[in-house]
């Protein structure tokens, strides 16, 4: 009788993933479904940084936020993360250097979160880690930099975290429409610190 591995719990594979990951320079392509990567679920690389993208709000971009969002929460390598002890999650557009908050909209969809979800402007953020500006707790800052469309149903999203400057990182998600709703079918780590 075959018996049918057990898959691994999703703290101990976020802990795989990310000693496998920061073996060599070159880029690796990750599921967190459990299945085989396709070529097509492997995002593509990032464009250089020449004009800072533009944030609509429209109700598909804050779709593809929420999903991105909450695919990082769940799968990021961070210490505080992965040891439960983070007390803020904070939401950022755009670069580490010239982040925007989110839309209020997508905000609310995150009430009730815990760790608490809050926008990157109630953060402070140093190379020894990130921190309410007016609470006690610390927590992580999560960031999505760019969206980019390949066709219809299929986008790359390019983010990553910042827990300190020794715990940071960042990737490209490939997501595609099922049905009527957005979900995360691929990522790739392009660095970790």
């Amino acid at each position: 009788m075959r018996r049918t591995p057990e898959p691994l719990p999703s703290t101990t594979r976020r802990a795989l993933a990310a000693c496998l990951l920061v073996i060599g320079a070159f880029p690796v392509a990750c599921t967190t479904a459990g299945e085989p990567v396709a070529a097509s679920d492997t995002p593509s690389e990032p464009l250089p940084e020449r004009t800072l993208p533009v944030w609509t709000g429209d109700a598909e971009e804050v779709d593809l936020l929420e999903v991105v969002f909450r695919h990082l929460i769940e799968h990021n390598a961070s210490s505080g993360t992965a040891l439960g002890t983070n007390d803020f999650v904070f939401l950022s557009l755009g670069s580490a250097e010239s982040g925007q908050d989110p839309p209020a909209e997508l905000l609310a969809r995150f009430a009730g979160s815990v760790p608490r979800v809050e926008p990157v402007s109630a953060a402070v953020v140093t190379r020894e880690g990130v921190r309410h500006g007016e609470m006690e707790g610390r927590g992580v800052l999560l960031r999505v930099e760019r969206i980019r469309r390949i066709d219809a149903d299929t986008v790359d999203v390019d983010g990553g975290y910042f827990e300190a400057s020794r715990s940071a990182s960042g990737s490209s998600y490939r997501l595609r429409r099922v049905g009527s709703s957005w979900r995360v079918v691929g990522e790739a780590l392009w660095w970790i610190s």
